[in-house]
């Protein structure tokens, strides 16, 4: 199991240089998951990572700041024919869409994958 250090109660503050130790600990081990190629569900169990810490830390030092999918207006030419979307979500996720798509799945889909 990965040790997080000394466990902290809540409330107490963490010298500067735990801090970072911490955070360049974390960086390395999201580093050492996103070289697995493992889905982080099998990453974290597979190493007794805590889940929490995990997604936490992941969200943190990735800088999404992301709540949620989002949609961009993209007009469409009449004279262009019609050809897939691909939408590449981090390095992980690709999703390709046709014309007339039905968005909401879409939205529901790209959520899932992002929280993934």
């Amino acid at each position: 199991m990965w040790d997080d250090g000394p466990k902290k109660r809540r409330g107490t503050i963490m010298k500067k240089e735990d801090r970072e130790h911490l955070r360049e600990e974390w960086a390395r081990r999201l580093k050492e998951w996103e070289a697995s190629g493992l889905r982080p569900t099998e990453y974290y169990r597979a190493n007794n990572v805590n889940e929490g810490r995990f997604h936490y830390w992941n969200r943190k030092l990735s800088g999404n700041k992301l709540d949620g999918p989002s949609f961009v207006k993209v007009p469409i030419s009449s004279m262009s024919r019609p050809c897939p979307i691909r939408i590449e979500i981090g390095k992980r996720f690709c999703v390709e869409v046709d014309n007339g798509c039905d968005f909401a799945a879409l939205e529901h889909v790209i959520g899932i994958l992002i929280r993934a």
